[in-house]
């Protein structure tokens, strides 16, 4: 009974093994693993382009005097370019001071004049030899030697004459009236009541006159008073010699012969 226990459990054995190498061989065949094949690095060979450029900056520095042909200074504030001799910018400066530029003290103010060169090629050196001066896009008669390193006392001089201001004619306005604009506004005629207006009865106009004299009849007053007043002084006068004629004749008849009064 042990013994066929044994072979059973041998033969089970057995077929166990067979089967899990056939199951092996089925997941290999059917799921392919991909191997990557490494690809072959090129070779970078380095170039001169592949090196840094280090830049290094190469000066100059200059003042003086900045004035016309006809001696006259260049005002504050104007503006001094250098360039070149390919018409590069290479330098600014504003003017501070009426008729100079910049500095001669040591550690003054200077107007720099930079230029750049590559210094990671040791054997090349600066392609400008010399400066052309501007002011205000005007150029100066004379050309600076481009000296690194320098602090060069140069002055501009201008190829004109100072500019003559042209005075500014400032038009006055004509004040001109401004018209008031009319708004019409709208008239609400639904709470507007007419009004009837009543005819009064006109006074009656009373037919006497009031005549004012005027200035000639008050000259005819006067004059007809004066002469009343002279009438009535002449028959004053008249009556007065008559009354004495009167008294004189009798008076004659009451003498008598002897030329004495008669008195009875």
């Amino acid at each position: 009974m042990l013994k066929k226990i044994i072979i059973f459990l041998l033969f089970l054995t057995i077929f166990i093994n067979l089967a899990s190498a056939q199951i092996i061989v089925v997941n290999e065949t059917t799921i392919p693993t991909f191997i990557p094949t490494a690809m072959p690095t090129p070779k970078i060979i380095a170039t001169p382009t592949d090196i840094p450029l280090i830049m290094e900056k190469l000066s100059q520095t200059f003042y003086g005097e900045a004035r016309y042909i006809d001696g006259n200074p260049i005002a504050r504030g104007s503006i001094i370019t250098a360039k070149d001799q390919y018409g590069v910018i290479i330098g600014n400066y504003t003017i501070r001071e009426v008729g100079e530029y910049g500095s001669s003290k040591p550690y003054g103010e200077k107007m720099v004049v930079s230029v750049l060169r590559n210094q990671s090629d040791r054997s090349s050196r600066s392609t400008v030899t010399f400066v052309n001066f501007f002011v205000d896009g005007v150029r100066a008669r004379d050309s600076a030697t481009f000296r690194v390193g320098e602090d060069t006392n140069f002055n501009i001089l201008l190829t004109i004459v100072k500019p003559t201001p042209i005075p500014t004619t400032i038009a006055t306005p004509i004040p001109t009236e401004t018209p008031v604009p009319t708004i019409a506004r709208p008239i609400n005629t639904s709470t507007i009541t007419p009004i009837q207006v009543t005819a009064l009865p006109s006074p009656a106009q009373s037919t006497t006159s009031t005549i004012i004299p005027g200035i000639e009849d008050m000259q005819l007053v006067i004059y007809g008073f004066i002469g009343m007043v002279i009438v009535i002084v002449g028959i004053i006068i008249i009556v007065i010699i008559q009354t004495y004629l009167m008294n004189r004749s009798s008076r004659d008849e009451s003498l008598g012969p002897d030329g004495k009064w008669d008195r009875k």
